[in-house]
């Protein structure tokens, strides 16, 4: 696999064959470029973690090309190689997002090392951050549909449970409860509809004993708390965490 790249774009070779140099003592790989129509072209070619510019160029200014820059791949950082004279043009555009860093010329061998070094690694960074949050995104659907599947399963024994005289509920992940069947609607003087998409926390007391039976719970309902045993049996999915939780509750007394 092809490691990411440094891209130097100057309209200088003598530059461009320096920060070669320089990066590849350093152990980076270089892409070079003399302007910013031949830059964006690289950019598309090959996977760069940062691109260095230097901000007087012909026919576009390094601002100018580094903004096309963050369009075309927001995830590589960008740095400036400027003179003194443009220092206030640079740090207007660091304010506004569009460089990482700038370095004025001329530059520090060691300076220029170490910035290539931290922009390698908040670009891993970045992409392992992305990785993680596109397998949360995939394992959240993936409960969604586990969620689902179970909703319409529980709809279609819904009336052999309401006939159960335990007090039944369903419970997604997070507590939030999507069936209760008449049982556990009696148990709490509510109705289903002002049960369902509520938060266990809203009904639940611990009541700090334990027997054979279970641990002794108080029910919050209408008519007041109501002493219940507690059973809880996790819904598995496809997923590595339970998709939820059924729970049964039983009159303690």
């Amino acid at each position: 696999m092809t490691e990411p790249a440094i891209l130097i774009v100057d309209d200088e070779p003598g530059v461009l064959e320096a920060l070669e140099r320089l990066f590849g003592r350093g152990g980076f790989e270089t892409e070079t470029a003399t302007d910013g129509e031949t830059a964006l072209r690289r950019l598309r070619e090959r996977e760069c973690f940062l691109v260095i510019s230097d901000q007087r160029m012909p026919g576009m200014t390094g601002i100018d090309f580094l903004q096309e820059c963050r369009r075309a791949s927001p995830d590589t950082l960008r740095v400036l190689v400027t003179g003194y004279s443009d220092e206030a043009v640079c740090r207007e555009a660091i304010n506004k997002g569009e460089v990482y860093r700038y370095v004025v010329k001329p530059w520090d061998n060691d300076e220029m090392l170490a910035i290539a070094r931290e922009a390698r690694a908040k670009y891993d960074l970045l992409l392992r951050h992305k990785v993680l949050f596109r397998r949360l995104l995939e394992q959240r659907e993936a409960l969604s549909r586990t969620q689902y599947a179970l909703i319409a399963e529980l709809r279609k024994v819904q009336g052999i449970l309401d006939h159960v005289g335990e007090g039944i509920l369903v419970a997604d992940r997070d507590g939030v409860i999507y069936f209760a069947n008449k049982a556990f609607e009696a148990l709490t003087g509510l109705n289903r509809s002002e049960i369902l998409g509520r938060s266990l926390e809203d009904f639940l007391v611990a009541g700090g004993e334990e027997d054979g039976a279970g641990c002794s719970w108080h029910l919050k309902g209408a008519r007041g708390p109501v002493a219940v045993h507690r059973n809880v049996v996790p819904l598995p999915c496809e997923a590595s965490a339970p998709v939820g939780f059924l729970e049964t509750y039983t009159p303690a007394d």
